[in-house]
């Protein structure tokens, strides 16, 4: 298991390293479970297609917290 927290500090212009990120899980016989943790709501979404396409669909996203819930 790998856990990348901040991993929108990671997204660069060409998104290499996130592309490899993702791309370790679709390697045969891979067991890797990967938990990414970032502070941008938009963050998927200004991901290139080739890295959306190895996010998978077990994607989780919480809501943000209110004031009275700090």
């Amino acid at each position: 298991m790998i856990v990348v927290d901040e991993i929108d500090f990671l997204m660069t212009k060409n998104q290499n390293v996130l592309y490899t990120l993702f791309d370790w899980l679709h390697h045969p016989y891979s067991k890797m479970i990967l938990i990414c943790i970032a502070n941008r709501l938009d963050f998927p979404n200004e991901m290139i297609a080739k890295i959306k396409s190895r996010m998978g669909v077990n994607n989780v996203i919480f809501k943000t917290y209110n004031h009275e819930q700090i």
